[in-house]
Order: C-alpha cells, then sequence, then structure tokens
C-alpha cells in the first residue's frame, strides 16, 4: 500500500501548492512558472535519481513518452493563470477520468459500476461548473477552454507516464523530462518580448510563496510517478486529484473567491466524482 501513501503526499503538494502559486500569477507570467518548475525538477529530481540509480533499458520509448509530460505541464501553468482557481482547479482535477478510461482500453485494468458513476458525475460537475448563472448566454469563456483542454492533455500525459514506468521505473522518466524540459521552458521564456521578460518588483512574501508553490508542485509530480511504479494508475490518479478539496476550501478561505450556485454544484459534484473513483 506504499502507493496510497505516495499519492496522498502528491494530494497535500499539490492542493496547498496550487493556493500558494495562484498569488504569484497576479505578478508572474505563466512562462516563468514553466521555466521556475523545469529550474525545480533539475533540482530536486536529479539527485534523487542519481542517488537511486538509472537503468537505460527502453531509453527511445521512454524518452518519447517523457515529451508528453513536457507539454502537459505548460498547458497546466498556462490553464492554472486562468480564472478562479476553485473553478479552473477543478476541472483540472477531473484528469483522473482520462488516465482510468485509457487505463481501461489499453493497459487492460478494469472499471467496476462505481468508477463508471464516478466518471459521469465528474463530466456533469464540468458542465455545471461551466453553466451560467441566471438567464445568461451561455458561452465557452476562455479559462473554461483551457481548463478542459489542459485536462485532457494532462490525463493522456499521466497515462504514457505510467506505461514508461512499467516499462523501466519512473527514474529513467524523470531524468528525460528533467533535462528536456528546461531547454524548452528557456526558450519558450526568452523567446518573448523584452519587456515581458523584466520581472515586476514584489514583495519578499509573493517570492515565498511562489517559490514554496511550485516546489510542492514539482513534489507532487515526484510521488505520483513513485506511485506509479508501485500501484495502478486507476487508483493512483484518482486518489492523488483529491487535492482539489484542499485547493478548493482554500480558494474560498483565503483567496476570497466567489462561486454562484451551479458553480458550486459542480464543485461538489465533481469532488465526489473524483473521490468515488478510486473505489
Amino acid at each position: 500500500m506504499i502507493w496510497f501513501i505516495y499519492a496522498v503526499l502528491a494530494a497535500f503538494c499539490w492542493g496547498i501548492g496550487q493556493v500558494l502559486l495562484k498569488q504569484g500569477y497576479k505578478n508572474f507570467s505563466p512562462r516563468f512558472i514553466y521555466l521556475l518548475d523545469s529550474c525545480f525538477q533539475i533540482v530536486i529530481y536529479l539527485p534523487f535519481i542519481f542517488i537511486m540509480g538509472l537503468s537505460f533499458e527502453s531509453w527511445p520509448l521512454v524518452l518519447l513518452l517523457s515529451l508528453g509530460t513536457v507539454i502537459a505541464n505548460w498547458f497546466y501553468y498556462y490553464a492554472l493563470s486562468k480564472g478562479e482557481l476553485a473553478l479552473t482547479g477543478t476541472i483540472l482535477a477531473s484528469y483522473p477520468s482520462i488516465v482510468i478510461l485509457l487505463s481501461f482500453l489499453f493497459l487492460g485494468e478494469r472499471l467496476n459500476i462505481v468508477q463508471l458513476v464516478a466518471i459521469a458525475m465528474v463530466i456533469l460537475g464540468c458542465v455545471f461548473i461551466a453553466l451560467p448563472q441566471g438567464k445568461q448566454k451561455f458561452t465557452f469563456e476562455i479559462w473554461l477552454i483551457w481548463a478542459i483542454a489542459a485536462a485532457i492533455v494532462i490525463g493522456c500525459a499521466d497515462f504514457l507516464s505510467k506505461f514508461a514506468i512499467t516499462k523501466n521505473g519512473p527514474y529513467l522518466f524523470m531524468f528525460f523530462l528533467s533535462i528536456f524540459q528546461l531547454p524548452v521552458a528557456c526558450l519558450y521564456y526568452f523567446s518573448q518580448k523584452k519587456q515581458a521578460k523584466i520581472l515586476p518588483k514584489m514583495s519578499a512574501q509573493i517570492w515565498i510563496a511562489s517559490l514554496t508553490g511550485v516546489f510542492l508542485l514539482v513534489s507532487g509530480l515526484l510521488f505520483l510517478y513513485l506511485g506509479f511504479n508501485t500501484g495502478p494508475a486507476s487508483l493512483v490518479s484518482p486518489i492523488s486529484g483529491a487535492y482539489v478539496i484542499i485547493t478548493v476550501i482554500l480558494s474560498l478561505l483565503f483567496l476570497k473567491e466567489k462561486v454562484n450556485r451551479n458553480q458550486l454544484i459542480g464543485i461538489i459534484l465533481a469532488v465526489v466524482g473524483i473521490l468515488l473513483t478510486s473505489l
């Protein structure tokens, strides 16, 4: 059951990390946060990897699959910068439904009736979150489009990472992820206009909150991969996805975010569905 401990640790890291990082988005661009994430991967992953040891068996396949997570991380940080965290974070947390479906289709992991109901609840919850209040006309707002797209990409990337880890364990995958995401992030950040690269002046509190948030998010991904190495993806992903409970509570209490009735119903449905997917 060590995979369960890893999944819970990932959930706590992500739940707290997202809220801390959201404060930094008032001053930092998603490009800079993506670059910070890449730097923390080097600092956290590489020493851990070299201590545990590397095997280069099936390395071309693992390298190719790691590129999916490089892309998914970019989607994640960009989507997180859009809209209210309680809403965007909830839709992002629906990614385990994608992992479960792909695990069923390609890895032969079985789905029970509870998981099918749970996936339906997650989808319904996302619909309620997207619904306008009262007589307002429904529109696909930019934050909603990015959140849905990111959830799909993250779900696919998590499935691919699980497949890669079953081939060689987590360490080679994390090695390729670390060394390939950093140059991508540097190119993406330094390709913008000179004025956009200048960081605004801000308090030490914002810096500490943002750096701690990214550190926790990167650490959570480490725990996720360790969980994939010891447990089924159809259980590890949903349990780690329960971070949304922490994110929503902290967003409403400390970020003072406001949600309407439809969105609250959607959050509850999605959270319950995410929890049920692990049964």
